[in-house]
C-alpha cells in the first residue's frame, strides 16, 4: 500500500521526533494530527517559494511551525499545548 504524501519527510530534520509519540498522536487524535501533517506538507512547499524570493528567514520559520505539527506538539496533549 502506496505512502500517503503528507508522511513522505526527512524525521532526521526534526529535533524532537519519536515514532512512540507519532503512534499515539494516530491513535488518539488521527483526524487532527492528519490534518496537522498536512498543513506541515503546505508549509514545506510554501517555505520553498519564498527561499525562492531571497526570503530565508520567513522559510526558516515556516519550516519550525511545520516541524512542530509534525512532531505533533500542537495536539491537544501536545508540548506546545499541554496545560500541566
Amino acid at each position: 500500500m502506496p505512502t500517503p504524501e503528507f508522511l513522505d519527510f526527512d524525521v532526521e530534520r526534526l529535533a524532537r521526533f519519536d515514532d512512540a509519540r507519532m503512534s499515539a498522536a494516530l491513535e488518539s487524535e488521527p483526524a487532527l494530527y492528519i490534518n496537522h501533517l498536512r498543513i506541515a506538507k503546505w508549509l514545506d512547499g510554501y517555505a520553498t517559494d519564498r527561499e525562492a524570493d531571497d526570503d530565508a528567514d520567513y522559510a526558516r520559520g515556516l519550516r519550525e511551525i511545520a516541524a512542530h505539527l509534525r512532531q505533533g506538539d500542537l495536539l491537544n496533549a501536545g508540548l506546545l499545548l499541554r496545560r500541566d
